[in-house]
């Protein structure tokens, strides 16, 4: 596990009573983290043998820290936070997470029975649960009824959630230890976007979305976000998470003719990044070998690229696939050869296994996405 070192330091989303900082090596058994075309730095986990007082601190003040993941050229390849830790005292398994599932600001959207409009609660809110865990602000619908039972079920819903869970298992005894899992900063865009009536472009939403992100987590730095001169309706008042909104946004693509996908996600420094993924010939940035034991990952000009630094949202060409074809022939564009793939989700588990997922890239899906988000201009 030497190619991989673990950096764990105190929560940047809320306040832990003491000052954590780890750096996790040699000791980590298990490692693997996802990073995907759409959402950027996505998920990790790691699992490492601890004492029963390393456990209790863990357990007590893990969730919330903040991991920042390099490989053995010191480059980033990871960024999140601790979502849910397991730990395991032989027989017992004590678990607390996921963070995610935490709200301690809500507000719902109802049906009063009384009026039969469509109504908004006022916000309900945990100042302690914020203050420890951070900002987790969420939006819920509401069935018909009364002002006065809507405010009761948002309130027990808040009480219910404002802390993290925890679970006990007692079963078969294990070696003591810890499984640890994180989610991304992009988690911190999943919370109840609001804008005005009017028109804006895609660019300009993204950054708005980013700039009212609450919790002030994500960089505020807009200059890895592409232009995108698409006008789109600006009004949101549904309580979607922005979140939503992102994925809606990135799925119209550049133009409604020309498919031009686009690759957006939170990486390292927390920094947003929307960017449109080109054609095989402009975005080419790995070659793929089969001929090793194991497939051996090269950027275009033939040099080894390290399995942990492989990035989704870019073209690879299987270089000795079909050796004996002339793809000239059989395949008139570079969109139908089988020996291209973009890259749309990386899986990497230490110390050298790599999972890539994704093939060729489909219209429709862009096409739809224009029609429902124009639809109405």
């Amino acid at each position: 596990m030497s190619e991989i070192v673990i950096h764990v330091t105190s929560s940047l989303l809320g306040n832990t009573p003491f000052t954590i900082n780890y750096t996790l090596q040699d000791v980590v058994s298990e490692y693997s983290h996802t990073v995907t075309m759409t959402g950027g730095y996505e998920s990790a986990s790691f699992s490492f043998a601890a004492s029963r007082d390393e456990m209790d601190v863990w357990l007590l003040n893990g969730l919330g820290c903040h991991v920042h993941v390099l490989n053995e050229a010191l480059e980033t390849v990871w960024e999140g936070f601790v979502n849910e830790i397991e730990a395991s005292y032989g027989p017992l398994a004590v678990r607390v997470g996921p963070l995610t599932e935490v709200v301690n600001r809500a507000f719902m959207i109802y049906s009063n029975a009384d009026t039969g409009d469509q109504t908004t609660t006022s916000t309900v809110e945990d100042t302690l649960s914020r203050e420890r865990w951070g900002l987790w602000y969420k939006a819920f619908s509401g069935s018909k009824m009364t002002t006065a039972n809507a405010m009761r079920a948002l309130q027990v819903l808040v009480n219910d959630r404002a802390w993290p869970t925890c679970t006990h298992t007692v079963g078969e005894g294990r070696m003591p230890g810890l499984r640890v899992s994180c989610k991304g900063y992009k988690e911190m865009l999943d919370y109840p976007y609001v804008a005005p009536e009017g028109s804006i472009t895609v660019r300009q939403k993204i950054v708005d979305i980013i700039a009212q992100e609450p919790g002030y987590i994500v960089s505020r730095d807009d200059s890895r976000i592409a232009a995108n001169s698409i006008v789109v309706p600006r009004l949101d008042n549904q309580g979607r998470s922005g979140l939503d909104v992102i994925k809606g946004l990135a799925e119209l693509g550049g133009s409604e003719w020309e498919y031009d996908r686009y690759a957006w996600g939170v990486f390292a420094g927390r920094l947003f990044e929307y960017r449109p993924v080109g054609s095989p010939h402009d975005d080419l940035r790995y070659m793929l070998y089969l001929h090793h034991d194991t497939p051996q990952v090269r950027n275009v000009g033939g040099a080894a690229v390290l399995p942990s630094s492989v990035l989704p949202g870019y073209w690879l060409r299987i270089a000795d696939l079909m050796l004996t074809l002339d793809y000239v022939q059989v395949y008139e564009t570079v969109r139908r050869d089988l020996r291209y793939m973009l890259i749309e989700s990386v899986t990497y588990t230490a110390p050298h296994k790599l999972r890539l997922q994704g093939g060729r890239t489909d219209r429709l899906p862009q096409l739809l996405a224009y029609e429902y988000m124009l639809g109405g201009m």
